[in-house]
């Protein structure tokens, strides 16, 4: 199903995935998580924004996107080409694209998104030295203010998953009985991902090694929860 003038009519993201079938099967992404990102994407509805989609898997997200997302461009990548029928929907570009290789990345965002990135959704591997690679090469790339998510970090508790491990509790690390500096926590794949993440967040107050300047903060806000993490980037880049 392809966006037309019925789905004007649609309030809501999740309404709009419903319409257009994103509900393939039980691997598609959950209904919730459009209700979650309603709040973050309604402002930018109909504003010409470039998304960078990282995994598409069955396409169901993507199509739901570009319907939502009438007047923007949704650029889709996935290492794997499954082939997918995208007519209908003029507004998706699919690149295959490994969300390793900054040669790749950087290819598909001068081709398509010259100017920045408005949103990142990483939906793709679920492997946190993988999703670390992405953030370091599009984060760069994402215009001030641009939102960047990244879906499924709790693989990290999974016993079987490849880079996850069941939930550990560490006891704090004494030093000859001073008060304990360091207090080791689970850091299992996507776990470990987003916790190096959240030393971002009071970059200001962190000061650089080689003098008494502090860095300056990247992220306006970083919102967690057990299904996603969303930042917003900094409106104003540092001078």
């Amino acid at each position: 199903m392809s966006y037309d003038h019925d789905l004007r009519r649609l309030s809501t993201l999740k309404d709009v995935a419903g319409a257009v079938g994103a509900d393939i099967d039980a691997t598609s992404k959950q209904f919730h998580f459009y209700d979650y990102y309603e709040s973050y994407f309604a402002p930018l509805r109909d504003a010409p924004v470039t998304l960078l989609e990282v995994g598409v898997h069955k396409g169901g997200s993507t199509r739901a996107l570009a319907s939502y997302f009438r007047h923007g461009t949704i650029v889709a990548i996935d290492i794997q080409d499954y082939g997918l029928d995208w007519s209908g929907f003029p507004n998706i570009v699919f690149a295959r694209c490994d969300q390793r290789s900054k040669e790749q990345l950087d290819e598909v965002c001068a081709a398509h998104a010259p100017d920045g990135i408005d949103i990142v959704i990483d939906d793709a591997s679920h492997y946190g030295a993988w999703s670390l690679a992405t953030h370091k090469i599009l984060y760069p790339k994402l215009k001030p203010g641009g939102l960047y998510a990244v879906e499924d970090w709790a693989t990290g508790y999974w016993d079987d998953w490849p880079d996850g491990s069941r939930f550990q509790e560490y006891e704090p690390v004494s030093y000859g009985g001073h008060i304990e500096r360091r207090l080791p926590s689970h850091d299992g794949g996507m776990v470990g991902f987003i916790k190096r993440l959240v030393d971002e967040i009071p970059q200001i107050a962190i000061p650089n090694r080689d003098g008494p300047h502090f860095r300056h903060p990247r992220y306006e806000f970083m919102h967690i929860n057990g299904d996603f993490v969303i930042m917003k980037k900094v409106a104003t880049p540092p001078t």
